[in-house]
């Protein structure tokens, strides 16, 4: 990933990222523009410590998310949110339904509806794919 493309994960100003990460606005201009190339050590760097802070903060949003749901229809029906890989996912059981829907949530902070695996419990499903057993970005879902 380039300086920007980093920069573009939290879609903050030049400044608001030198402010962020300590970098000089005058590097970060000279980064954008080819006229200095950054280290690669650098961008690395950058990368992880941007995508954390990134997923920290949609993680916030979830749980506020995931808040309001408990509050309105009770606890049971959402379950926690589980990290993996660059995505957030929470399931939502209606308590009618035996089976929920899983949703994930991505870096930039657009939601998917993932769906659930057709016959099987949604706590099972949850626990198969959250135990490292099935990496969810590779199911098919209908």
């Amino acid at each position: 990933m380039t300086a920007r493309e980093i920069r573009d994960l939290l879609g903050v100003s030049r400044a608001e990222f030198s402010r962020r990460y300590k970098i000089p606005v005058r590097t970060l201009e000279n980064w954008d523009a080819d006229v200095n190339k950054a280290p690669e050590w650098a961008l690395s760097l950058l990368e992880r410590v941007v995508k954390e802070d990134a997923m920290k903060a949609v993680m916030e949003n979830v749980q506020g998310y995931i808040a309001g749901i408990r509050q309105r229809h009770g606890h049971d029906i959402v379950t926690d949110p589980v990290v993996k890989g660059s995505s957030i996912y929470f399931t939502l059981q209606p308590d009618d339904q035996i089976q929920g829907t899983m949703f994930e949530v991505t870096l930039d902070g657009a939601v998917r509806n993932k769906g659930i695996a057709p016959g099987c419990f949604w706590t099972e499903w949850r626990e198969h794919v959250f135990n490292g057993d099935t990496d969810p970005e590779h199911l098919e879902f209908q």
